[in-house]
């Protein structure tokens, strides 16, 4: 799954849902950093609030 689906779908669930309060788990690789740093700029943008990162090791 590209990033930019890992975007779309995290988007469309938020607004269907209408989630403003949500975790986010990642793995450690540099895909799962960058899409962690996407998604929580989404966060900001949508303006819903992360409660938690969890960084769960590859």
């Amino acid at each position: 799954m590209t990033l930019f689906k890992v975007h779309c779908h995290h988007c469309a669930a938020s607004r269907r849902f209408q989630w403003t309060y949500v975790t986010c788990v990642h793995d450690d690789t540099s895909y799962g950093e960058r899409g962690y740093q996407e998604i929580f700029k989404l966060a900001q943008e949508e303006k819903s609030c992360i409660a938690e990162a969890m960084k769960v090791k590859q």
